[in-house]
């Protein structure tokens, strides 16, 4: 039996901050707004699914992987 190994969310956005190389002043606001652009993205998501299927419940993201298709 395996483990999955996955990245959580927040470990994803600082990851996305330090890859684009931000300097060390404006990390926290990249941080900010990426997790700005992760929140109105699964707000659109969950609005998409709920058009598809009125029950729906909302996902929020719980990978990096997710992370990384969102925003």
């Amino acid at each position: 039996m395996s483990l999955p190994l996955a990245i959580s969310p927040a470990v994803m956005v600082n990851r996305k901050v330090h890859e684009a190389g931000a300097p060390p002043q404006a990390s926290l606001a990249m941080v900010a707004l990426l997790r700005q652009k992760l929140m109105l993205a699964e707000e659109a998501e969950a609005a998409r699914a709920t058009r598809i299927d009125p029950e729906a419940k909302p996902h929020p993201a719980t990978t990096g992987a997710e992370v990384d298709r969102l925003i």
